[in-house]
């Protein structure tokens, strides 16, 4: 819930492509939070044990933790064998890493 840190999505915000990063910090990133309002995003409400999937390219945010309670996510970023990154960005320490079959060459 919004509450203890839920989710907001843009819909249809990747069909934008990327969007430009507001940080100065290198190696951070994050989106004009004028442009990007929380409280225009759509509240994902999702229940203890449900899984939620979006484009990596989808405008997402989290809403404040208010109460007592850690909020808790697992990232799982998939990609195919032979998909070749554009830039080191948001480049994870598995990166590359191929769980079936074999990279194309």
């Amino acid at each position: 819930t919004a509450h203890n840190g839920g989710l907001a999505v843009f819909p249809g915000s990747h069909k934008l492509g990327p969007q430009k990063n507001a940080s100065t910090v290198p190696g951070v990133y994050f989106l004009d939070q004028d442009q990007w309002k929380i409280g225009n995003g759509t509240e994902i409400k999702a229940k203890a044990g449900d899984l939620v999937i979006f484009h990596y390219q989808l405008v997402h945010a989290s809403y404040p933790n208010q109460s007592d309670a850690a909020r808790r996510m697992f990232l799982l970023q998939v990609a195919g064998a032979n998909d070749v990154p554009v830039t080191s960005q948001h480049q994870s320490p598995g990166a590359g890493l191929v769980l079936r079959g074999r990279a194309m060459k």
